[in-house]
């Protein structure tokens, strides 16, 4: 059986655009073991939901030894035993070096974002490293899949919370925030916007946000008037991804929870204002993108967006 470490650390959607390059090491055989090391919150989502056979936490204690001059005995032995290891780290040859010497597995030292002015998807340049495996990028997309807890997590919200069932009131996921606030559609919008999605589509929000999303919440809220809201707040993220993917569309910032729901296959509007979609958008099966300075996309330009998903998917 031949194994495969993968390091990429970061945020949600750094780890979710890896795992195409995940997806295809899988496909070249099937006796193929892949351990995945992203960020702690990205491994508690994508454990036991994606490709990899292990999703592991890059802020364990052990990966500080990769950077010392003399890498822990533990950490030596870890390093064992692989076909290859691939390194999305940002200009680190001498720890690429020192894990070489360490292990004698295939090294791949591969920047983690394409080179500046170079517009190509991140995922697309992330399986770049798989080249040097003699194996070709490929377009699938990224998968993250529930597992049965998951599902059963759902239902009881669903029926704890009154969410509706059925095309003539379809639950939309909203997600108002990001990592940061340059990034977020103006919240006064998503509320208009839920709005025009419940007279017209008879929408029932479902918001989601996190602990960093509060203030954008207060002003959405603000500025709330009609529409059957549901605020799913602070939830653990496999959790988000049990609702997320219950729900008939998807409209949100560019964040990784946009790059969530797109990989759980749930029809998605992205919105990107300053971030390139070219590198950044999320991918699935129903993904539209709206780019614009943000203050440029109107309610109208998104309902209508939102309306052609929901109506593909009755």
């Amino acid at each position: 059986m031949k194994r495969y470490l993968i390091i990429r650390p970061g945020a949600i959607g750094d780890a979710i655009v890896t795992l195409p390059t995940v997806q295809r090491l899988r496909a070249q055989e099937a006796e193929t073991e892949i351990h995945l090391v992203v960020g702690a919150a990205a491994a508690t989502l994508l454990a036991g939901r994606c490709a990899a056979d292990v999703a592991e936490s890059y802020e364990l204690p052990r990966w500080t030894g990769l950077f010392m001059p003399e890498m822990p005995a533990d950490l030596r032995s870890f390093l064992q035993g692989w076909e290859a290891i691939i390194l999305y780290l940002s200009g680190h040859t001498a720890v690429a070096e020192r894990v070489a010497g360490t292990c004698g597995a295939r090294v791949i030292l591969w920047p983690p974002l394409p080179p500046a002015g170079v517009r190509v998807a991140v995922a697309w340049h992330l399986q770049g490293a798989l080249v040097k495996l003699g194996l070709t990028p490929s377009a699938d997309p990224p998968r993250v899949t529930l597992l049965a807890d998951d599902v059963a997590f759902a239902e009881r919200y669903w029926q704890e919370h009154s969410l509706p069932h059925g095309a003539s009131s379809p639950v939309v996921a909203l997600h108002p925030g990001s990592g940061s606030a340059r990034k977020n559609w103006p919240a006064a919008r998503y509320a208009a916007l839920a709005t025009n999605l419940h007279k017209h589509h008879g929408a029932h929000i479902l918001a989601v946000a996190g602990p960093a999303d509060e203030a954008v919440v207060r002003e959405m809220r603000a500025a709330w008037q009609s529409a059957p809201l549901t605020l799913a707040q602070n939830l653990a993220l496999p959790e988000v991804a049990a609702l997320l993917a219950r729900c008939r569309c998807f409209i949100g910032n560019d964040s990784g929870i946009a790059h969530l729901a797109a990989a759980l296959g749930v029809p998605t509007v992205a919105l990107f204002g300053p971030t390139d979609p070219m590198l950044w958008a999320p991918t699935g099966p129903a993904v539209r993108i709206l780019s614009a300075p943000l203050a440029e996309i109107t309610v109208a330009g998104v309902q209508a967006a939102a309306a052609l998903l929901l109506e593909a998917a009755i």
